[in-house]
């Protein structure tokens, strides 16, 4: 029973132990290293490269997150919002947003999803159309690549 006590204090101690020695390296690095991020301005659905856009909503919110000492929001980039025919790319409100993000230093994280305009589903189903997908993912690096990081 002795043995078994000291066991346990030991284990007791270590845990302790790990606990201060993760929370001071917790603490120690940088808030905007963390690649996390909320999904706080949701642009998409406010209406993102459509005449009902509301951008001014978004700012709000966007702002509310810098307040808030939040470093990174994730945004949805809607495939069939950015390229509405095949082969035709409307970047105009990604450029504003992503400019927007890097005037308020968060950093974006862009979730490149759903299906195009012209597909019946949500998702790029047919081998075509993931290769149209990839073409998308592609254009959409190859412009944002020096402000968007993952």
């Amino acid at each position: 029973m002795h043995t078994d006590s000291h066991r346990f204090n030991a284990l007791v101690l270590y845990l302790c132990a790990s606990v201060c020695i993760c929370g001071s390296i917790a603490r120690a690095a940088r808030a905007d290293s963390s690649p996390f991020g909320i999904n706080g301005c949701s642009w998409s659905h406010l209406g993102m490269n459509t005449d009902k856009f509301d951008r001014e909503a978004g700012l709000k919110r966007l702002q509310a997150i810098k307040d808030a000492g939040i470093k990174w929001d994730r945004c949805d980039f809607w495939w069939g919002r950015i390229e509405p025919e095949k082969g035709k790319f409307l970047w105009r409100d990604v450029d504003w947003i992503v400019e927007q993000y890097a005037k308020n230093d968060v950093q974006l994280m862009p979730i490149l999803c759903y299906g195009s305009a012209w597909q019946k589903s949500d998702a790029p189903v047919t081998d075509e159309e993931r290769a149209l997908f990839a073409r998308f993912v592609y254009e959409t690096v190859k412009r944002y690549k020096k402000f968007v990081h993952v």
